[in-house]
């Protein structure tokens, strides 16, 4: 009995970490819908992959990627890393999200400051774009394998132009 409770509890734990809501709504679940929506608008047949990884994965991959500081402080990181292929022509498109949680909303953290909004992941294999958004307390973190193309550059700007409203 103690197991199935530990297991319940672990899945409601794992569903609310992975689809974590800002109070604006967004989640690491609909920023996935707004980006299948927009880059598969002209597609007839796709498929969706999405791949997971541990917060200390996560957290590992952003101090190495693009700041040591961005997860100081932080109580939980939400991760999705999503891959779009169009079923027809092969073509596979990439977004990967983090979501990190800060535990106080008026925390001075490094985005306030030093750290650069957009530009380039360090230490990667292939060249990835990201750029960061900050609300409340919780900072988004987008970036693509795929930003040249055109598609995913529509998403970007349209992020770019969110953040700088």
């Amino acid at each position: 009995m103690k197991r199935i409770l530990f297991l319940i509890l672990s899945f409601m734990f794992l569903y609310c970490t992975v689809n974590a809501q800002t109070p604006n709504g967004l989640s690491t679940e609909t920023i996935k819908n707004e980006f299948v929506e927009l880059v598969t608008a002209n597609w007839s047949d796709f498929k969706v992959c999405e791949y997971y990884s541990s917060t200390e994965d996560k957290k590992k991959f952003i101090e190495q990627s693009i700041d040591h500081s961005l997860t100081s402080g932080s109580e939980n990181i939400a991760y999705k890393e999503i891959y779009v292929t169009n079923q027809d022509s092969g073509e596979t498109l990439h977004l990967g999200i983090a979501i990190v949680h800060y535990s106080i909303s008026d925390q001075k953290n490094p985005i306030d400051t030093q750290i650069k909004k957009h530009g380039f992941l360090k230490n990667t294999k292939i060249l990835t774009k990201y750029m960061l958004k900050k609300i409340d307390a919780k900072l988004f973190i987008y970036y693509s394998e795929t930003f040249i193309d055109e598609k995913v550059k529509k998403y970007f700007i349209q992020k770019e132009e969110q953040i700088n409203k």
